[in-house]
Parts: structure tokens; sequence; C-alpha cells
């Protein structure tokens, strides 16, 4: 299946007008998990606070390990050190605590990274008239929300009744692919022109330190190849797609594994398939790692068998890592990351008999493969750059204050 190359727009030129970096600029996000939007939340923080803005951080709890990740002299604000502890009342709570702590008679850029803090950052902005706000998705809503093993019926009637409603008063709509702006477009209503796509960024030389390490807990064999996928082991990430897959792979090719990193409730459960294929020894679940980009970089291919995505962050380090991505075209993302046989293998999405031959056509094929990842790496050097991140945040910041 070949598609035309994944289009990206040019990064905003540099505004040569004065830009008025005394307003505040707030970025949310519930606390410091170990998950993607955290991490892209403190890089937005961290960058514009370089850039001379003045950056405050918002969580409702500081909790989590990548707090050490915020640049030290950024504010944090912590919710809950200024509400009662009522639990009824948390949110609401919460919500209120923010709106006081925004300034009246100050210019602020109020920018959610989650959906549970888009709430605070509309009601925000509405009550502050110099205060804009910025809510972001990054779920490809209208099949995530019909996802029963992520949301509950209950849950898609509130959010369709009264989430989205609250989300025409935003005044602008961030998402991080073309698929998912169109999908509020379309499902939800949202006008067009008060959406825009910023696409994550790759702390490139982060994770170029940290593929360099050896990997703790498992020896990469000389004379074997590797397969490699990383994330959450729930329904979504569909594992137990990727297990049968393999499970065609190995009984062409004697000498592959499967490595599979993550932590999760279907953990026993990919085990259990994974005796029952027979594959003991061969499919290696090894829960979660702090650094996977050791273990990212020494695997052969990165494999993707989600059954959705928003932009998936795992395929833009893998090709930062050079290690080939092959994907199947699941909703949405891949395929405005992947160029078929220039930056990975992109297949028919579900066809499992499709991606086990695109798995081994480049298992046999040393030169593809290599040109696969030389063409992918360069491509995401410029695509998922930090320059290009704030530079386009930037520009939403200028826009919305240009009135």
């Amino acid at each position: 299946m070949k598609t035309s190359r994944p289009s990206r727009s040019e990064p905003p030129e540099v505004l040569s007008t004065h830009r008025d970096k005394e307003h505040a600029i707030d970025v949310l996000i519930p606390n410091f998990a170990d998950l993607g939007a955290q991490r892209v939340a403190i890089n937005a923080a961290n960058g514009l606070f370089e850039r001379g803005y003045r950056v405050r951080f918002v969580v409702n709890e500081r909790c989590g390990p990548f707090d050490r990740y915020l640049n030290s002299e950024i504010e944090v604000l912590v919710l809950d050190e200024r509400i009662a502890k009522i639990p009824k009342l948390r949110v609401l709570l919460r919500i209120l605590a923010y709106v006081r702590s925004v300034p009246r008679d100050r210019r602020s850029t109020l920018i959610s990274f989650a959906p549970i803090m888009n709430v605070n950052v509309i009601i925000a902005g509405l009550l502050r008239p110099r205060a804009r706000s910025v809510i972001q998705e990054h779920a490809f809503q209208s099949v995530a929300l019909a996802d029963r093993s992520s949301h509950s019926w209950l849950f898609e009637v509130l959010y369709r009744t009264f989430l989205v409603r609250l989300y025409h008063r935003a005044d602008l709509f961030l998402t991080i692919a073309e698929a998912i702006r169109k999908d509020f477009v379309e499902s939800f209503g949202l006008k067009y022109d008060r959406t825009h796509v910023i696409a994550n960024p790759v702390d490139i030389e982060r994770i170029g330190a940290l593929a360099s390490e050896s990997p703790h807990d498992f020896e990469f064999l000389a004379g074997r190849k590797y397969l490699i996928g990383i994330g959450r082991l729930e329904a979504q990430k569909n594992f137990h797609r990727l297990i049968r897959i393999f499970a065609r792979v190995a009984g062409r090719h004697d000498a592959v594994d499967l490595v599979i990193l993550g932590k999760g409730e279907l953990h026993d459960s990919l085990q259990k398939l994974v005796h029952d294929l027979g594959l003991h020894g061969r499919v290696h679940l090894l829960g979660f790692k702090p650094n996977p980009y050791a273990f990212l970089s020494r695997s052969t291919l990165f494999c993707l068998s989600s059954d959705w995505e928003g932009l998936p962050q795992v395929i833009a380090e893998a090709m930062i890592c050079g290690t080939p991505v092959v994907s199947h075209a699941c909703k949405s993302g891949p395929d405005e990351m992947i160029h078929d046989y220039k930056t990975g293998r992109l297949v028919p999405y579900d066809d499992e008999s499709a991606f086990a031959d695109a798995v081994l056509d480049l298992l046999s094929d040393d030169g593809q493969r290599r040109s696969i990842g030389e063409q992918a790496r360069e491509w995401s050097l410029d695509a998922y750059s930090m320059r290009r991140f704030i530079d386009s945040y930037e520009e939403v910041i200028h826009n919305l204050h240009r009135s």
C-alpha cells in the first residue's frame, strides 16, 4: 500500500515585530506523571521560558517523577495546596482556585495540555478579559468515545452534551494531527478557523544520549533480530494483535524475537497468548523501562499495532533512533508520519498478514531497512524539532493577542 509523502507545513517565520513577553503564560497539566502529555507540557514551558516569556506551570498535585525535567526557575502553582480537602467538591474548588490565580489586569495565555484541565482554562478565559484560552485534545475522539474499554457510555453522553459545548467557548483548540482536527470539526462542530495543529516535539539530544546507554536486565544477542513494541498494556494498544503478527513472522524466521515494553492490566492475558501460541522464550514482556531508547535503538524494527492513536510519539522516537517503523494505518497519525517504503512501512489497518509480510520483507533486506531508517531519521529531525515546536507556540500566542 503506497501513500503520498506526509505533508507538514513550513515552520512559521520568526516575527520581526516586537512581542510582548511580559504577559503571563500558564501551562496546565494534572501532575508530573511519567506520561507523554506531561513531557510535552514541560517541553513547552521550558522552551517558552528560555525565549523570555513569563511562564507559570500549573498542576492539580505535585506528584510524579517528571518534576525534575521542569526548569527550576519556573514558578509551579499547585491547585490542591489552595483548596479545602472536600473530595466531592475537589474539581469545582480547583477551577475556582485557578480562576482566582489568573491576573485581571495582565495579558495572559492559558494553555491546557490535558482534557481534564481544559475546563479550568476555558472558564478562566471567560472570566478574565485579558486572558486567552488554548485547549487541547490529542485523541481521535469520535473513535475513542466509542471504545468501551476506555470510556463508558455515560462519559460519552456527558462529553458530547456538556464538554464539547464548553469547547466552543475556547479561543483556540489545538491538536497534533490533521486527522484529529478534521474529526473535531466534522464530529463535534468546532469551527475550523479556531483550530490549529502543532505536532509534539521530540527531545532529540536527550533521546540520543539515552539511546547510547546499555539496556538493563536484557541482552540483545548477536545473530538475532528483534521487533519491539512500546506502550501501555491496554486494549487500545492491542499487543494481542502484535503477538499474533509475530507468530506469523516467527513461523517463517527462526532468528527473530519480540520485545514489548510497558505495564498494564493485560499483562497476564498477553502472557497467556504467548504460551498458547508456543512463543515462550521468543516474546519478552519486560514491563516499564525508564529508558526505552536503549532498547529501541538496538531493535531491528519498531512495530505499532494500536486500534487508534493521536499522533504516536513513539513512532517519532523510533525514527530519531534510526529504527525502521512498521505500522498499520490506524486512526490517526501513522499516515501523517510514514511515507511508505521511504520513512517506514504502512500497511492496511487490521491486516495481520500484510503486516507480517512487511516485517519479513524488511528483516530479509538489510539495504532497504538501512535506507528507511536513514530517511526517517532525517525527516523527523526537522519535523519534530524543539525549534519548530516553540516557533509554532510563539506564533499562536502572537496571533491570539494581535487583535
